[in-house]
């Protein structure tokens, strides 16, 4: 009963295949012990062109044909007679008579009894062979150059080592060198999240290594060579355990940097035009009550003067009749009133109303002004434009500084976006006093000094702006510029007032900002401005 099972299995295995011999591409034959064709399948026939008629009951050597190399038909021969199989590469000659170099693989087959029965042959065209190998390294190389000419970086992570593989743009973006396409730790790459960026960025690939979440997408800051710069990272696990566990992760790494800083810039001219129309809405409704009570303060000076004559008359008349009763009831109400100290007191009361009227109607006007909304260039006078932005700032150095200006009047109007220009004056206005607070510590009564200058070049204008503050080591004034560089702690600041400002001023307006600074000594920061600006320039920005 076991034998017969046992011959049934191998029954069952031989009709499979014989089914698989059937339907390969390949060329098979079935040779008997001494080498003589019993069988040819279909991929034969469309190989060499015979037909199973045509071959079966000849010895496989007739296929060699005239020319045929000996080594290689001699060895097939000693592997036959000693049962065994063979690897040889030997020409055969189609139907046609067309040469064909075949790489022929030989094995034995045996019975259950391991008696030798058939040899099984699997030939194959080694120039076709050669064909698909050659496209495979064809696309392999396609793939490999459109790799190094695409902006998108490929990455590859082995979960278990933390080993990442990256094409060569990979290592370009992450700063590896050219050679240097292998991460030995991929947690180096979490690590190079911005911090504030850190906590989602966690969150979403542990989800996508649980399979809570199918995919890892995510727009992060990575610091490259000690600058922060956006990417978008994108990842999917391709491979896990029997448990599920995420073995390997695959996906792409694309800087998004300069597209980031645009949409930023784009959104913050954007809220600059909104604070503008709002400033310009609320500037209008102070502006009307402002004036009315300046006209009625006005009013009551003027007034208060009419009644100063008045109680001057009615004073004179009581000291030429003192002895009548109107009299004294006029001077018992004088000094009831104390007349003096009102005749003293309400002028001043009046000035100093008008002062306040009239400060709340510059402040007004400079924020108009510093929130002037719009898009494009406009001849400004600069000079005007930074009063008024130290007007807007005034909370931010009163408390900490004191502001020296020394602005020339000789300068022309020069063409720039006046919204983003108050932006970038203020921007280091507030950094001084930031410096001045940092450096004076807890000494609150020291007051340091913030000094604005502009000047005409012959095609410049030139703006200094310096303070007496802590100031800035070499290596913090090399970065200074660089987006979301900051000397503050985390949550702080965004490290973008300065690098906006840069943008501004070098890529808008075609002008330079530098920056010269001495640890304990103070910083000055110089603007040039064009004060004309070209066509091609202009098309450039």
């Amino acid at each position: 009963m076991v034998r017969a099972t046992h011959v049934s299995q191998y029954e069952k295995q031989l009709k499979l295949s014989a089914m698989v011999a059937q339907n390969t591409d390949r060329a098979v034959m079935i040779l008997s012990p001494t080498g003589i064709i019993e069988w040819v399948n279909p991929g034969f026939t469309r190989l060499l062109g015979y037909s199973a008629d045509e071959v079966v009951g000849k010895p496989s050597n007739v296929l060699h044909g005239y020319g045929a190399e000996s080594t290689s038909g001699k060895l097939i021969e000693q592997r036959i007679r000693a049962g065994v199989g063979a690897d040889v590469e030997l020409l055969h000659y189609t139907k046609g008579g067309d040469p064909l170099w075949i790489r022929s693989e030989i094995r034995p087959v045996r019975n259950a009894n391991g008696d030798l029965e058939h040899f099984v042959v699997l030939e194959v065209d080694l120039l076709e062979e050669e064909r698909a190998a050659r496209k495979v390294r064809e696309d392999e190389e396609r793939w490999m150059l459109a790799l190094e000419v695409n902006d998108v970086a490929v990455w590859d992570l082995d979960v278990t080592t933390q080993k990442v593989m990256g094409s060569k743009r990979w290592a370009e973006l992450l700063g590896l060198g050219d050679c240097n396409l292998e991460m030995e730790n991929g947690r180096v790459l979490q690590e190079m999240v911005h911090p504030d960026d850190r906590g989602h960025f966690h969150k979403s690939w542990r989800a996508t290594l649980n399979g809570t979440q199918q995919s890892l997408e995510a727009g992060v800051r990575l610091c490259v060579a000690g600058t922060y710069r956006y990417m978008r990272i994108r990842g999917r696990v391709v491979r896990r355990d029997g448990a599920g566990a995420a073995l390997r992760v695959v996906g792409t790494l694309v800087d998004i940097h300069e597209a980031r800083l645009m949409q930023l810039q784009a959104a913050n001219a954007s809220k600059l035009e909104s604070i503008g129309e709002l400033a310009a809405g609320i500037a209008h409704e102070i502006n009307t009550p402002t004036q009315y009570v300046g006209d009625n303060v006005r009013f009551l000076s003027d007034a208060f003067e009419s009644v100063q004559q008045c109680v001057d008359k009615i004073t004179a008349l009581i000291a030429e009749h003192p002895e009548s009763v109107a009299s004294a009831s006029l001077r018992e109400q004088l000094h009831s009133v104390d007349m003096p100290y009102l005749r003293a007191e309400i002028p001043k009361a009046i000035v100093q109303s008008l002062e306040g009227i009239q400060r709340i109607a510059k402040i007004v006007g400079a924020m108009k002004e510093f929130s002037h909304p719009g898009q494009d260039r406009t001849p400004t006078d600069i000079n005007h434009a930074i009063a008024n932005t130290i007007t807007v700032a005034t909370n931010e150095w009163k408390y900490v500084a004191t502001i020296e200006v020394d602005l020339d009047s000789s300068l022309p109007a020069v063409p720039v976006v006046p919204g983003e220009f108050n932006q970038v004056i203020l921007n280091i206005i507030v950094n001084a006093a930031h410096a001045i607070a940092e450096g004076r510590g807890s000494d609150t009564t020291h007051m340091g000094r913030i000094s604005i200058a502009t000047r005409r070049l012959p095609e410049w204008a030139e703006i200094h702006i310096s303070d007496d503050g802590c100031g800035m080591p070499r290596h913090v004034q090399d970065r200074i510029f660089d987006p979301f560089f900051t000397t503050k702690a985390v949550g702080k600041g965004t490290g973008q007032g300065l690098s906006i400002a840069h943008t501004v001023i070098v890529k808008k307006h075609r002008g330079f900002i530098l920056v010269n600074s001495e640890p304990g000594r103070g910083t000055t920061f110089t603007i040039r401005l064009p004060l004309q600006i070209s066509e091609r320039a202009e098309n450039a920005a």
